[in-house]
């Protein structure tokens, strides 16, 4: 069945109880025709969940597998612990993330990773450059500006 016929529903299913995708402001999207682009990892989010609840709904029950190799792929997201928060300024702080098995990002430069996080409830998605060195293993940094 394809999800994209299901309705869509309220901001959480009822039925399921699971929060549906926060469409990314156009401001987040970097203009470079970058792929994927947060509009594109939005909408296979809001596939994803109308799976799920369509899924749930119908009594079957869904489960996402995760992929630990590579580190990085362009279709799903990874999940990193924060290890280490570093203010750099009043509004900026460094923030450090651990690789598992002391894996590298296998970046080039120039390109970005695609942040997601909840913050007071709301998913936020954003593209930030790590600023450590190409080579290092085992973590990756970014600079956060906080915006109040």
């Amino acid at each position: 069945m394809d999800p994209s016929l299901y309705p869509d529903v309220s901001p959480v299913c009822e039925e399921c109880q699971v929060d549906k995708p926060t469409e990314p402001l156009q401001r987040y999207c970097c203009g470079t025709g970058c792929k994927p682009c947060v509009f594109d990892l939005y909408d296979e989010d809001l596939q994803n969940w109308k799976r799920h609840c369509y899924e749930n709904h119908q009594g079957r029950h869904s489960v996402v597998a995760i992929n630990n190799s590579p580190v990085l792929t362009p279709s799903s997201f990874t999940t990193f612990e924060l290890i280490k928060i570093t203010a750099v300024s009043g509004d900026t702080n460094l923030y450090r993330f651990k690789i598992p098995n002391g894996g590298s990002l296998h970046l080039s430069v120039g390109q970005h990773v695609v942040l997601r996080g909840t913050y007071e409830g709301r998913s936020i998605t954003r593209q930030y450059t790590p600023v450590n060195s190409l080579h290092s293993k085992g973590y990756f940094d970014v600079f956060i500006k906080v915006q109040k």
